[in-house]
């Protein structure tokens, strides 16, 4: 069985909503951000046809949650995805107040993004 992009992009998106309780707007913001590098309000609003008052709270949520920073006072970055994904799985379990650990399931969604943050950052030189 053959897995499209498409397929596999939907599966991370689910993956990012399940085991780091975003939701899909800051699952989807945080992949865009991921694959194409650093990124303005606007871009990803015209880009992904998402409100920019939406996409400004999905950024607050996911810099507070560690997974992006700014780079400009107009631009956003996320960390290396396996740091970015190991940001939001601790931020998760203060919440909950479980104590943080390794995981599995966290660490292999790391490495699915680790491959699409550096294509996009070799390709485009950033």
């Amino acid at each position: 069985m053959v897995i499209t992009i498409k397929e596999n992009t939907e599966k991370i998106i689910k993956s990012l909503v399940l085991e780091l309780d975003l939701s899909e707007n800051e699952a989807l913001i945080f992949l865009y951000i991921a694959e194409r590098g650093k990124s303005t309000i606007g871009i990803i609003s015209t880009d992904l046809h998402i409100d920019e008052e939406c996409v400004v709270s999905s950024i607050r949520t996911l810099v507070e949650h560690g997974m992006i920073f700014n780079v400009t006072s107009s631009e956003y970055e996320t960390f290396h995805p396996r740091f970015s994904i190991v940001n939001g799985h601790r931020f998760r379990c203060d919440m909950l107040g479980v104590p943080f650990k390794k995981n599995i399931k966290i660490d292999l969604l790391g490495a699915m993004l680790e491959a699409r943050y550096v294509d996009a950052r070799t390709k485009y030189g950033a």
